[in-house]
């Protein structure tokens, strides 16, 4: 309760801040501040009343603040400040902190906090940053610290250092891990001499803190003889160990280079590489290496879980007003580390080609994309795969009022493996149709949305069964009637939904109708709709499902706004087996200043 009353409090105090920074730069001559502010909270519960548990969807409640003011100091400076913080803690790389502090809650991924002055060609970010120097070697991964970005007339220079991941603390009792901080430090030079071309060097730096949370040790007996001097044993001593648990994870380190251009050859043809090199360090406690790896081990430190390696990107290209086409090649070495990616894929070969077309002033459009992937090209593994990816799409404007999409994927995994129990094979694909129909009169504008698919999975384990076959076939109907000049709209559709497994089906129909009523001019708008749904389960009891969704948004002024929204769910099956209610409630107000 403690640690929701102090996250509450620093939204609060966010709050209060800028509203505080707004009204004193109205009395000003040479400040102006633009921008917005607003709040939104979500309460949520489920009360089953079934004999089967349903866990909750969702947390009880979550409240986020967010703010994106600029403050401009006459025209020589302007500082853009966004603020987006969540009550709720969440994670995919790192476990959750259960007790945050002031940092840790501006320093959660789900969050950003950042101020950034800008002067002239040189910004400074401080607080939560996503610097994008290269694909391979530091990109699209938010750090808290400082980064600077500089671009004299074609020079651009960006420097970035700060935290990566957080520090959390290892639960003994709870069995859940912990993770060090991890810093990095990175920089980049280049230039852009036209829009079309660039080219720079990167080169970054990661390190864990294995400082910066508590160490946890456990206890190893091992059984050790005792014999006489005969060599006859006697009997058994326990020799007690204390080695390090197993929830405190493995201190890494690494550093990598990076260089990436693009080069227009004509006005059409264009060229693209992406080149990084990495020398990473698996875990620092590792035993020494007798002899040192050449500039590497001058930059990190290294041992005998020090690996490096290589990778690239090349690419090829020709863009013109009709039609576009792009063939490249990615190869990363098995043991190349991109150090913002922590799901980088290595050891791989990977080949694209995608094409687009625009003809008859765009009424036919397209695109194609076919890729392959051979996974474990250097023979290191027992078991190496190879996939492949197909897309198709078109859209077709056959005329005013009718259009439609067609779109079909495909994709395959198979392993090298033919005679034993590693041998796996799965085959995806996926179409699907969706014209749209519209009538347009004097008084009101009709709108027929039809979305039809066809999807089949296929996997096999050995060479002669087809173990599985998981087919979906899914219709969807939606009527949308809009007057030319009147407060209302009104909307309603329809699905159904079947798939079949080698165990049995599942079959899924759903009706929706709602709609739409602008009063006060647009001020209060508010918005209802009732969604009926069954389900068929093969072996199990029919469920259903009724959802109310109700709402209301006002628009009091230009400077401010506010929603609220309720949604409940009943759901019930035909034994009582399983049931349960489901309420969503959402409020939220923005105002723009």
């Amino acid at each position: 309760m403690k640690t929701q009353l102090r996250k509450y409090r620093v939204l609060a105090c966010i709050v209060l801040a800028f509203t505080h920074v707004d009204c004193l730069c109205q009395d000003s001559t040479t400040v102006s501040v633009h921008g917005t502010i607003g709040t939104t909270i979500d309460v949520y519960g489920l009360a089953n009343e079934g004999r089967f548990v349903t866990s909750p969807r969702r947390p009880a409640t979550v409240l986020r603040v967010f703010a994106n003011p600029t403050v401009s100091f006459g025209s020589w400076l302007e500082v853009p400040i966004q603020v987006n913080i969540t009550s709720r803690e969440a994670s995919i790389v790192q476990p959750i902190v259960e007790s945050p502090d002031l940092l840790s809650i501006l320093a959660n991924p789900m969050n950003r906090f950042s101020i950034a002055p800008r002067f002239g060609p040189v910004q400074v970010f401080l607080g939560s940053s996503t610097p994008r120097y290269s694909s391979l070697v530091l990109d699209n991964a938010q750090v808290f610290g400082v980064s600077v970005e500089a671009k004299p007339n074609t020079l651009r220079l960006s420097a970035t250092y700060g935290l990566l991941n957080r520090a959390v603390s290892a639960n003994e009792h709870g069995s859940r891990p912990g993770s060090f901080a991890r810093t990095i430090m990175g920089f980049r030079i280049g230039s852009e001499p036209t829009e079309q071309s660039r080219f720079g060097f990167t080169i970054a730096r990661l390190r864990d803190d294995p400082a910066s949370i508590p160490l946890i040790t456990e206890q190893i007996s091992i059984p050790v003889p005792i014999v006489d001097s005969s060599g006859v044993w006697v009997r058994d001593s326990a020799l007690s160990i204390t080695t390090t648990s197993s929830l405190i994870p493995r201190a890494q380190t690494g550093v990598s280079v990076g260089f990436d251009l693009r080069l227009p050859i004509t006005n059409e043809v264009y060229v693209t590489a992406d080149l990084g090199g990495t020398g990473f360090t698996r875990d620092l406690n590792a035993p020494t290496l007798t002899d040192n790896i050449p500039i590497i081990s001058s930059l990190i430190s290294t041992n005998t879980s020090t690996r490096v390696d290589a990778a690239g990107k090349f690419g090829v290209g020709y863009v013109s007003r009709v039609w576009s086409i792009e063939g490249g090649m990615e190869y990363a070495g098995p043991g190349y580390v991109c150090l913002t990616q922590p799901f980088f894929v290595p050891d791989r070969l990977d080949i694209t080609a995608t094409a687009k077309a625009s003809l008859f002033d765009g009424s036919l459009t397209g695109s194609t994309t076919i890729g392959w992937r051979e996974y474990g090209i250097s023979g290191m593994l027992e078991s190496a795969s190879n996939q492949l990816l197909a897309n198709i799409s078109a859209m077709a404007i056959l005329s005013t009022a009718l259009s439609i999409n067609l779109n079909y994927m495909n994709f395959g995994y198979r392993t090298t493996r033919t005679s034993d129990s590693l041998r796996y094979e799965q085959v995806s694909q996926s179409i699907q149709v969706a014209p749209t129909y519209t009538v347009a009169s004097t008084s009101l504008n009709h709108q027929l949305a039809l979305t039809a698919g066809y999807d089949v999975f296929d996997d096999v384990t050995n060479q002669a069964e087809r173990s599985q076959r998981n087919s979906t076939m899914s219709v969807m109907l939606m009527y949308t009637i809009i007057p030319v000049s009147g407060p209302w709209s009104a909307r309603a559709s329809g699905s159904y939904m079947n798939n079949t497994l080698a165990i049995g089906g599942i079959s899924m129909r759903s009706v929706m109708i709602g709609g739409t009523y602008r009063l006060f001019n647009g001020v209060v708008v508010p918005d209802v709709s009732v969604l009926l749904s069954s389900n068929d389960i093969s072996g199990a009891s029919s469920e259903s499902q009724l959802t109310l969704r109700a709402g209301i948004a006002v628009r009091a002024s230009r400077e401010f706004n506010a929603f609220l929204r309720y949604q409940s769910t009943r759901l019930s099956s035909d034994d009582d087996s399983r049931a349960y209610s489901e309420d969503l409630a959402s409020a939220g107000v923005t105002y723009s200043f």
